[in-house]
């Protein structure tokens, strides 16, 4: 067809001039039957000629633009399927940190090796909550709480001991008790007391500091510090730095001497070392090697019987002496057997008790004078 415009022939069916691109007119635009060739307006639905009816070619593009809605569509629908599933099947990030928070503890240490007396007996476990072990603390004991663990909201503390872990306090229920120690004024300091039964020594007021040795019964013991818990335990220390239980409860174990039984001091002049031996089968302090020496005892004694109660406890374990004075002293005494030279004597020998007598005489001489006892003269 031609072109109004420009006169540019176009193909029957164009729309728009080749040449200059003006619209051909409607009349102009053609198509043609593709059974018997003839032309057709670009409206007809059928061949004017023979009746065929025309093909409209669809447009590819809207055909995968609506397989592409589609997809949107079903996937679209199969995320919120699943979506929803996951909501009712798993729990949300934040319910299970609250859980964990609740099934672990958080390992604060508050307390180290603090001391906790048993007021419940209570099962030890690996880890706090978890698995037990054959271990039980038993009501009434002491144990040493190494350290501490709390839970998050604080409904549990847990603490570590030798043999496990173990419930210190759930909620408002406590199954173990720290010990808490405080000055006492239940007994007299600077006083004399009386065993009434055989009782351990501590070298702490605590139940686990236990020393190898014992106070025994009818034994005096200068008291020099007073200490109590919560427990009505009394503690009292010696003047020779060792603690013992003065009072459990309603139970005394010691007693004041009465000051008409208290030892007195007497004066030198007025005796001679020789009559305090013979008192005591040729012992000046015949138990210093098997309980503490009370400072008050010594208070009897002159500078030179200190000096030889001190030298006795050397001269019961063998050792000779330089001083010709303690030599032929010790020599007189049935009981010794001088058979160690003093350079290869050993004060590895001595026992707890000995070792405190020992520096308890030594104070007490050199107290009494800054030169101590003079030998030989």
């Amino acid at each position: 067809m031609k072109c109004k415009k420009c006169g540019c022939e176009n193909p029957e069916g164009n729309m728009f001039c080749e040449q200059c691109g003006a619209k051909l007119s409607d009349d102009q635009a053609t198509k043609k039957c593709s059974s018997c060739g003839a032309s057709n307006g670009l409206e007809a639905e059928f061949c004017t000629e023979c009746g065929v009816p025309f093909k409209e070619k669809k447009a590819k593009w809207k055909y995968w633009l609506l397989v592409g809605a589609i997809f949107l569509i079903l996937s679209g629908v199969a995320g919120v399927l699943i979506f929803n599933q996951s909501e009712n099947t798993e729990p949300k990030a934040d319910s299970v940190a609250e859980k964990e928070s609740e099934d672990v503890p958080s390992y604060i240490t508050k307390d180290e090796n603090s001391e906790y007396r048993v007021l419940q007996t209570v099962d030890c476990y690996k880890e706090p909550g978890k698995e037990k072990t054959a271990a039980k603390l038993n009501e009434g004991s002491v144990v040493l709480i190494l350290k501490t663990a709390d839970f998050s909201d604080h409904s549990q503390v847990w603490g570590e001991t030798e043999e496990g872990w173990c419930m210190i306090q759930k909620g408002k229920t406590s199954y173990l008790e720290k010990i808490q120690l405080k000055d006492s004024k239940f007994y007299e300091i600077n006083q004399l007391y009386e065993a009434l039964d055989n009782q351990p020594i501590y070298t702490e007021p605590s139940l686990l500091s236990k020393s190898n040795s014992d106070v025994r019964t009818g034994d005096l013991i200068e008291i020099v510090e007073i200490k109590e818990d919560q427990f009505d335990t009394i503690w009292g220390k010696g003047s020779s730095g060792a603690w013992i239980i003065m009072r459990n409860g309603k139970v005394e174990h010691f007693k004041k001497m009465e000051e008409e039984n208290q030892p007195k001091a007497i004066p030198d002049q007025e005796k001679t070392p020789q009559k305090q031996f013979e008192s005591q089968n040729g012992y000046i302090l015949p138990d210093s090697d098997s309980r503490y020496i009370a400072s008050q005892e010594l208070l009897s004694l002159s500078l030179q019987e200190i000096n030889y109660a001190k030298n006795e406890i050397y001269a019961r374990h063998g050792r000779k002496f330089n001083s010709n004075e303690l030599q032929n002293y010790f020599n007189q005494q049935v009981w010794y057997r001088g058979t160690i030279s003093p350079n290869d004597f050993s004060t590895q020998v001595f026992n707890e008790f000995e070792k405190v007598n020992l520096k308890l005489l030594e104070e007490e001489e050199y107290t009494r004078s800054p030169q101590g006892y003079l030998l030989d003269q």
